[in-house]
């Protein structure tokens, strides 16, 4: 019998995976976690690197998911400056949405508000952005939450075999217990993929046969200016520990006030920018990288 899988997922658990095998083994596609948790080297997965240039190689198309362990904006705004820093060097051979793994009991009552974050900053440098979780997360959770991309693990008896398929989904996770050659047996999580439409970067409209750029152009902000990008702004300068003139935190209230400026500058000058207080593109590729 022809495997059931298409895709497998991988992460720095699974040890030394031979690709070339593993493609051999029917693995066409693969999403390979990049880390986990707030923007910290000791929190990239150890494995990321070797595995997405070994699934290149191969001639595997690769995805990327990152854990979160978000309860706070703050939290979600430090994951995505995180998975940003990660993904950039592939940004070019990432074939797929970069995939929010939410699986953590005490994140559930959370996500309303993490997710959101998470989805917005990367979106703003560019990116689609999926969500993962258990078919149970995906009832209970995500009645009020809206996701471009879903991949549903819904496991059944969990033997290595694909039983009940969720209604929907764009990738569906049918077991933990799967065995592929050169990655491992009764340990891999084995995937089908779907939707083969799903891309990393969010293209702009298009006119006629004009190309299409790939990459979201973000506003140079300053004093005086409002709006969702003077939102992130403010999340990420508080995900980065800069405070307004008094110590506090900025108020994330998409206005860009003199609390707002202070912080700004102050990030400016800690990177060596212009402490201009305005916020362009050597500001946001620092904040986005």
């Amino acid at each position: 019998m022809a495997n059931a899988y298409n895709c497998i997922d991988v992460s720095e658990h699974n040890k030394t995976i031979d690709w070339e095998v593993a493609r051999q083994d029917d693995v066409k596609f693969a999403f390979i976690r990049c880390g986990f948790g707030k923007d910290s080297e000791s929190q990239d997965d150890k494995c990321f690197d070797v595995n997405i240039q070994s699934a290149l190689e191969a001639g595997v198309k690769v995805g990327v998911y990152f854990y979160s362990y978000a309860k706070d904006e703050e939290s979600a705004a430090s994951e995505a400056a995180h998975c940003l820093r990660l993904i950039e060097p592939y940004k070019d051979k990432i074939s797929f949405p970069v995939f929010y793994d939410v699986e953590e009991d005490s994140i559930a009552d959370h996500i309303e508000d993490t997710i959101p974050v998470f989805t917005r900053i990367l979106n703003d440098a560019g990116y689609n952005v999926g969500v993962y979780c258990t078919t149970w997360w995906f009832d209970n959770y995500f009645k009020d939450i809206a996701c471009d991309y879903f991949w549903l693990a819904s496991w059944g008896n969990d033997d290595g075999e694909p039983h009940t398929k969720p209604e929907w989904c764009d990738i569906w996770q049918y077991t933990s217990r799967g065995s592929v050659n050169g990655v491992g047996y009764d340990c891999v999580d084995c995937d089908i993929l779907y939707n083969e439409d799903m891309t990393l970067l969010i293209e702009k409209p298009i006119d006629d046969d004009i190309p299409a750029t790939v990459n979201v152009e973000m506003d140079v902000l300053k004093l005086g200016d409002e709006g969702n990008q003077v939102e992130t702004l403010q999340i990420l300068l508080n995900a980065f520990g800069f405070r307004d003139q008094d110590g506090n935190e900025l108020n994330v209230d998409a206005k860009f006030g003199s609390k707002t400026d202070y912080a700004v500058k102050a990030y400016q000058a800690a990177r060596d920018i212009e402490a201009d207080g305005i916020v362009g593109g050597r500001t946001w590729s620092c904040l986005l990288k």
